[in-house]
C-alpha cells in the first residue's frame, strides 16, 4: 500500500526528524582515567526503511563526528562534555509515478552532551543531558496537485530549522567470570525533546493551459515531538595482553529496546493556495516498539595511555535495519 500523498510529505521514517539520544558505552571502555582524556570518533551509519502502509521505502545514510574532553573528578568519578556534528541524509529508494526525482531530507545537526560518571563498588552510573541545534532540507514530489496531470509534476521544496535536548541515564557493571573474561550488564533510560519551525514550501507550482497557475506547495505548523525509550543488555569481553604495551579487548554486546512512544512524528499542514484544505501531516514514522542492537568490536590500548575503538553495530527492528561502523582514538593526559 502507498502511503497517501498529502498526509506525508515525505513519509520517511524516523532516522533523519528525531531527537537524537546517545548510545550506550561498549564493555571494556575505560570509565574513567587519571587525569584529562581526548577523544575523537566517527561513525559511518545506514539504515534501511522498508514500505509499510504509512512509510514509503528508503534510505539514510550518515556520518556523525564526536569530539570528547573528559577529566577524572576524583578516583570514583569524572565528568565531560560531547560535541557532535551529524550529517544525515534520507532518500526514498523509489521514484513517484510521473517522477524522476526521489523525496530527500537532510539533517544538519550540532549538539552538545554534558556527562557525570560515578563508580561504586564495581557499578557506574553515568547521568547526562544535551542539547542541539538542527537545520532542515526537505524535498517531496508534489503528487496531489501538479502530480495529478501527468507529465506536470513538480517537487516541493522547504528549508526550516529547530532544536532537541533530552537526558539520559545509565547504569552498568562490571562482573568477573573467569580468566580474562569478563561481563558488563547495562541499562539506560533515555527521555528526548524535538522541535521544528513552521515552513512553508516553493517549488510545485505550473501554469497550464485551460486551468491557469496550480499549485502543490504546502505550509506546516510547528513540529514538538517527545519519546521515552529504554535499554537493556549484557556484554562479554575479553582482557587479552597481546604483549607487554598492548591490551586488546574484543567483545560482543545485545541489547533490547523499547519505545514507549510509538505514534508518528506529525502536525497540521494546509495547501498554500487553498488554505481551508488543511488536514494531519505525518511527517516521520517512528520505530516499533521492541527493537534488538547487536554490537562486535574491540579495544586496542597502548602503554603511552592511548586507546583505539573499532565497533559494528546492527540494529534491528520490524520493519527498519541498521548498519553503523564507529571508530576512535582517545588520548590520556
Amino acid at each position: 500500500m502507498n502511503p497517501p500523498a498529502f498526509a506525508c510529505f515525505l513519509s520517511i521514517s524516523m532516522t533523519a526528524l528525531s531527537a537524537m539520544s546517545p548510545s550506550l558505552a561498549q564493555a571494556g571502555e575505560k570509565a574513567l582515567t587519571d587525569g584529562l582524556s581526548v577523544s575523537f570518533k566517527t561513525d559511518w551509519s545506514r539504515e534501511r526503511q522498508r514500505q509499510t502502509s504509512e512509510a514509503s521505502a528508503s534510505t539514510t545514510k550518515g556520518v556523525k563526528q564526536t569530539f570528547t574532553i573528559s577529566r577524572a573528578l576524583q578516583a570514583d568519578r569524572s565528568a565531560g562534555v560531547d560535541f557532535t556534528h551529524t550529517d544525515l541524509r534520507q532518500v526514498t529508494d523509489r521514484f513517484a509515478p510521473g517522477f524522476s526525482e526521489a523525496g530527500t531530507l537532510k539533517r544538519d545537526s550540532f549538539e552538545a552532551n554534558a556527562f557525570f560518571e560515578f563508580q561504586h563498588m564495581g557499578v557506574t552510573v553515568k547521568p547526562s543531558v544535551r542539547l542541539g541545534f538542527d537545520d532542515y532540507q526537505l524535498s517531496r514530489p508534489d503528487t496531489l496537485v501538479t502530480g495529478s496531470f501527468p507529465g506536470f509534476g513538480q517537487m516541493a521544496r522547504a528549508k526550516s530549522s529547530g532544536f532537541h535536548a533530552g537526558a539520559n541515564l545509565e547504569v552498568s557493571a562490571i562482573l568477573p567470570l573467569s580468566g580474562s573474561l569478563f561481563l558488563r550488564p547495562i541499562a539506560d533510560i533515555d527521555y528526548s525533546y524535538l522541535t521544528v519551525k513552521p515552513f512553508s514550501e516553493t517549488g510545485a507550482t505550473v501554469t497550464l493551459s485551460g486551468y491557469g497557475t496550480v499549485s502543490g506547495n504546502a505550509a506546516f505548523d510547528r513540529v514538538v515531538d517527545e519519546r521515552v525509550t529504554s535499554q537493556i543488555g549484557a556484554a562479554v569481553a575479553a582482557r587479552l595482553a597481546v604483549s607487554d604495551e598492548f591490551l586488546l579487548t574484543p567483545f560482543l554486546q545485545a541489547r533490547y529496546r523499547h519505545n514507549f512512544n510509538t505514534a508518528p512524528i506529525s502536525t497540521h499542514a494546509a495547501l498554500i493556495a487553498n488554505p481551508a484544505m488543511e488536514q494531519e501531516a505525518v511527517l516521520a514514522v517512528a520505530e516499533e516498539a521492541d527493537g534488538l542492537i547487536l554490537d562486535a568490536g574491540a579495544f586496542l590500548a597502548g602503554a603511552g595511555n592511548w586507546e583505539v575503538l573499532a565497533v559494528y553495530e546492527g540494529k534491528f527492528f520490524p520493519s527498519l535495519t541498521g548498519q553503523t561502523f564507529s571508530g576512535r582514538l582517545r588520548m590520556s593526559f
